[in-house]
């Protein structure tokens, strides 16, 4: 689905969500790898299992990482061999197997020379391929890396540093297929739905054997030679909440010739992957030359509410000026009960109207209904326009398209009425709600016809939670949605979050 990614994305420009997946031909087998965004600067991410192309394009909060990754830049992502999309492999491959198929995914990118990122037991991938390709690196950069020689004493290591997580790790291969990596990555982000959605990533992603022979051999891997070998300069983060010690990490950066040492951690109360990777791109951009967006400035995949009281103007000159405010403001506190219920964000009220954000047009549209149904009690009627689109966050408030078409579509409501646009109602599938045709309409300002559709709720209820109610099929029909419809998944996933 083409977006034109507007507001930090702008230099994105109209971009295919997902990109297409492409494949590097090496040694008979096959290197599935996405590119995203444009810019004279390419960034080319290796993780460590599990990870899966098309699984993390249904997760609404990693889209809108892999957007920022893609910012100013070209994105190039790629799963490892015998990972996700890619072929598989009899036994662990080398470092230098490893850094082959690194740069075959290069080759067939077009990119000559790259951002190397490596993250946990892939960082060392990144080291070896900066070390022994310095032609092709620009610059390095290794999130939570680990000293890999841990059968005997050094490396930032303390003993029962060592044995815990290498027990922790031990656990997670042992039960994989139950997200217990998650642990391992960020113990703040295990909740049941974090784990449900990891463990299926997991089970996509490589089998249980291939996992363990893979970290069994980068656990015997010293890679300190690598290390002070390497010529660019180097960023190494570490994440405050990831179990790999400080020490290890200092001692990681210490070794390379040119680093700098980042210490990140999450800003509030964490919910999703995103709020995990916010502060490490924080890092990578304030580090990175020519790459820093203006602070305060976000973009993301946001539904848009509008609502306006009905014969506001009629009611004003009865009650009176004084009456009329009064009412205003319990018009408001309902309001914001209703925006908070359905787990929205009051962005503003203009006189008497207002703008709400919503990670899913479900939501927005029940809010809308809510509304309708508790300004009932004041006398009042509103009517309500919904529109999920790109919108860019500067500061407190929302601009961008998508407000524009919200507002142009309430303005065409009638009392009690919530209209929304073909592209929200897309989104609802499965939500019970449903839609009446109110034909194809040209909205003031915007570009093109819309087609309108009246939503309504014959539960009349409260969204129920579907938490886990798309994992519950098989993980062969979830892959098919995410290759068929992953937007749909996004939208499930930033409902979940909200509902965490």
């Amino acid at each position: 689905m083409p977006l034109d990614a507007g507001g930090i994305f702008g230099q994105l420009g109209r971009v295919q969500i997902p990109p297409p997946v492409q494949f590097a031909e090496r040694d008979g087998g096959s290197l599935a790898f996405q590119v995203l965004g444009e810019g004279d600067l390419d960034l080319v991410t290796i993780s460590d299992p599990p990870t899966h192309l098309d699984l993390l394009w249904t997760d609404s909060g990693y889209v809108d990482v892999l957007l920022r990754f893609a910012e100013g830049r070209r994105l190039i992502a790629y799963d490892r061999r015998g990972v996700g999309l890619s072929d598989g492999f009899d036994a662990a491959p080398t470092l230098e197997a490893q850094a082959l198929d690194l740069e075959a995914v290069l080759d067939a990118a077009g990119s000559e020379r790259a951002v190397i990122f490596g993250y946990g037991g892939s960082a060392a991938i990144a080291a070896y391929f900066a070390a022994t390709r310095p032609e092709r690196v620009v610059r390095l950069i290794l999130l939570a890396p680990w000293d890999r020689n841990w059968s005997r004493d050094g490396g930032g290591w303390e003993e029962a540093e060592r044995e815990q997580v290498s027990a922790r790790l031990d656990e997670a291969v042992d039960h994989w297929g139950q997200g217990l990596m998650l642990t391992f990555v960020t113990p703040r982000l295990d909740s049941p739905r974090n784990r449900r959605l990891f463990a299926m990533l997991e089970r996509a992603s490589v089998s249980r054997g291939l996992v363990r022979s893979t970290f069994d051999s980068a656990i015997g891997t010293d890679i300190s030679a690598v290390l002070t070998s390497v010529r660019a300069p180097a960023l190494v983060i570490r994440h405050r909440d990831n179990p790999i010690p400080a020490a290890v990490v200092s001692r990681v950066a210490e070794q390379l010739p040119e680093s700098t040492l980042a210490e990140v951690d999450y800003d509030g109360d964490p919910r999703a992957m995103a709020d995990f990777w916010n502060p490490v791109l924080d890092a990578i951009d304030d580090w990175l030359p020519g790459t820093r967006s203006p602070r305060g400035h976000h973009a993301t995949f946001t539904s848009v509410l509008f609502t306006d009281i009905v014969g506001s103007t009629t009611h004003a000159a009865r009650l009176g000026d004084k009456a009329w405010r009064e009412l205003l403001v319990r018009h408001e506190n309902l309001l914001r009960e209703q925006v908070d219920r359905h787990g929205g964000r009051l962005v503003k009220t203009i006189g008497d109207g207002s703008l709400s954000s919503f990670d899913g047009p479900v939501q927005a549209i029940r809010c809308a209904l809510g509304i309708d149904q508790a300004m009932g009690r004041l006398g009042l009627r509103v009517r309500a326009g919904v529109h999920a689109g790109e919108c860019e966050r500067i500061g407190l408030d929302l601009a961008g398209m998508a407000v524009h078409v919200a507002a142009r579509v309430e303005a065409q409501a009638n009392a009690g009425e919530v209209l929304v646009t073909r592209p929200s109602m897309d989104l609802c599938a499965g939500s019970g709600l449903e839609f009446d045709p109110r034909g194809r309409s040209s909205l003031a300002g915007v570009p093109g016809e819309w087609e309108l559709f009246a939503a309504h709720d014959p539960q009349g209820g409260p969204p129920v939670s579907d938490e886990g109610r798309a994992l519950r099929r098989s993980d062969r029909a979830v892959l098919a949605a995410a290759r068929r419809a992953p937007g749909i998944l996004r939208v499930l996933s930033r409902i979940g979050q909200r509902r965490r």
